[in-house]
C-alpha cells in the first residue's frame, strides 16, 4: 500500500500513516506492506508506528523487495 508521508502530508494525492492504518483496520489483511515511502520516513520506526494504529504485521517495502505468496 502506498504510504508516502508519516503524517500532516502536504498533498491530498498520497496517504499517511494513520490513513494507511485505517484501511488495512477496514480491509482486514493479516500483512500490509507499505511502499513509495518519501525521505521523510528516515529514522522512524515505521512497524513500530504502523502497530500503534493496528494488529497487523506491517512490513516496510525497499528497492529490490521480492514478496512471494
Amino acid at each position: 500500500m502506498e504510504c508516502s508521508f508519516f503524517k500532516n502530508k502536504p498533498v491530498i494525492t498520497h496517504l499517511e500513516l494513520a490513513e494507511a492504518m485505517q484501511l488495512a483496520r477496514r480491509c482486514e489483511p493479516q500483512t500490509v506492506v507499505l511502499s513509495h515511502l518519501y525521505f521523510e520516513w528516515d529514522g522512524i520506526d515505521l512497524a513500530g508506528e504502523a502497530k500503534k494504529l493496528w494488529p497487523g504485521q506491517t512490513i516496510e517495502a525497499f528497492d529490490g523487495l521480492h514478496w512471494e505468496f
